[in-house]
């Protein structure tokens, strides 16, 4: 068992809590329970740490790869907060090997439901971006240069598993719209000053929603290559919403318009429409 925060396995993983270690390495921090089970199901995990202290799920978890013969280290429950970062950890803890990047077919269907962050750079609203296109039903995420690393572990925690379930690309954001723009799909951008409201917008697939940067909004590459800006509207006394809450509306709205649900629904779920 590791006892000592200054061993040398500790440090490796600490260095993946930056962009350069993880690229050098090749490898991503996933904590938590039901992370590392969606881990274990759809990536390559290559080590898992278990603290002495786990719970019965976390050992049932670090078991599940035991049986795989993915290496298990027993740490003790203080170095295993120091690997992860986390302020309350839940005992596992899984190295993960970056996948290779998706294939350009990726946007060639023709129903695509494509979400794009433009240089959006809060980890945590990255991770929830994710997510929500994960639960509308979109068929990849791209995440321009210049906004948050999909692996940082704060979008890994964000996208709740949803990070495994879907491709997500890391583009430039010229050659994404020309790529876009040969296959001959429509792009909605969306901000706060739109001309258009959410529910008045014109969804026909294939399709780009494109979500801006927190602060300086969309690149005006993506606005003069937009079919349509979108806004949704505030009838409160907020200043704005998060970039994350308004693509979930947006993209359920895109989901509801369209001819049947963009992937089949989750076991005791509706799809889009219903």
């Amino acid at each position: 068992m590791i006892t000592s925060t200054r061993h040398p396995l500790v440090r490796a993983l600490r260095r993946l809590h930056e962009r350069r270690g993880r690229a050098a390495a090749g490898q991503f921090l996933v904590d938590g329970v039901r992370l590392v089970e969606e881990a274990l199901a759809a990536a390559r995990v290559e080590r898992v740490l278990l603290a002495e202290d786990a719970g019965a799920r976390a050992r049932a978890v670090a078991d599940a790869a035991t049986a795989r013969g993915i290496p298990v280290t027993l740490v003790a429950p203080h170095v295993l907060a120091a690997a992860s970062g986390v302020e309350t950890p839940q005992g596992i803890l899984a190295v993960v090997r970056l996948p290779p990047p998706p294939p350009p077919d990726v946007l060639d269907r023709p129903d695509l439901l494509l979400v794009v962050a433009d240089r959006l750079q809060d980890p945590g609203n990255t991770g929830t971006l994710i997510r929500v296109a994960d639960a509308a039903g979109a068929h990849a995420v791209a995440l321009l240069r210049g906004g948050a690393d999909p692996y940082h572990p704060k979008v890994v925690r964000g996208t709740m598993g949803s990070l495994f379930h879907l491709p997500v690309l890391q583009a430039d954001g010229p050659a994404l719209v020309e790529a876009l723009r040969r296959r001959g799909v429509r792009v909605v951008v969306l901000d706060p000053e739109g001309a258009v409201a959410f529910r008045e917008a014109d969804y026909r697939r294939p399709l780009a929603l494109v979500v801006g940067n927190e602060g300086a909004g969309v690149d005006p590459l993506w606005r003069a290559q937009a079919a349509q800006v979108v806004r949704v509207p505030i009838y409160g006394r907020a200043e704005s919403l998060n970039a994350a809450v308004a693509a979930a509306l947006v993209l359920y709205e895109a989901a509801a318009r369209a001819p049947g649900p963009a992937r089949a629904p989750g076991p005791g779920r509706d799809p889009p429409g219903r």
